[in-house]
């Protein structure tokens, strides 16, 4: 490295530039590295061959090279123009787009629906919107204590059984994804 060099200008262009040019061709790279101007089209390192690699001294661009630049040229600006349209015309997210009921059943045998809409992703996720559960984090997710404000009590052996349309769930509320449509039941059990 030169005195005054930095690091970056180290960067060379993998395509075979005259050693006379190359510090064209690094610069040039080092432009594209930096602004990111170049870093979204993958033309780019193509491009930039074209152009600095194959032209000696004096020779000017052929006919070939500028049609192979116009044709990257119009490709970039097409592929830039579908993700702007598709950017303006994807479907926003519709809030509450979930909607599912969840049955509680208390331990005086007392039951309460919870209509919810969500765009949540899992169980657990759902009910803390609604502040309907709490509970103890392990290393398996939370450990739900507490639904609707009844907490089990463990000296009586009492926990929070997650149901589905009346099949047991397999696994815990962080690990539960939910879809539009579901209806879940939160029972308070006694005895292990």
């Amino acid at each position: 490295m030169k005195r005054g060099e930095s690091p970056r200008s180290q960067k060379t262009c993998p395509c075979p530039a005259p050693e006379g040019e190359r510090g064209v061709a690094q610069r040039s790279a080092d432009i594209r590295t930096n602004t990111g101007l170049w870093s979204e089209a993958p033309f780019s390192l193509f491009f930039l061959c074209v152009i600095f690699g194959s032209k000696k001294k004096g020779e000017s661009i052929t006919k070939k090279q500028s049609k192979i630049i116009l044709a990257v040229a119009v490709l970039l600006v097409l592929v830039i123009g579908a993700l702007l349209v598709w950017q303006l015309n994807k479907p926003a997210a519709q809030e509450g787009g979930k909607k599912l009921v969840v049955t509680v059943v208390h331990g005086d045998g007392s039951s309460k629906d919870f209509p919810l809409a969500t765009d949540a992703e899992n169980l657990r996720a759902a009910l803390e919107e609604q502040k309907l559960i709490a509970g103890d984090e392990s290393d398996y997710g939370l450990f739900v204590k507490t639904v609707d404000g009844e907490t089990a009590d463990d000296a009586v052996q009492q926990w929070w059984c997650f149901t589905k349309d009346g099949e047991m769930l397999m696994t815990g509320v962080d690990d539960t994804m939910i879809a539009d449509g579901e209806h879940y039941e939160i029972t308070l059990t006694t005895g292990w």
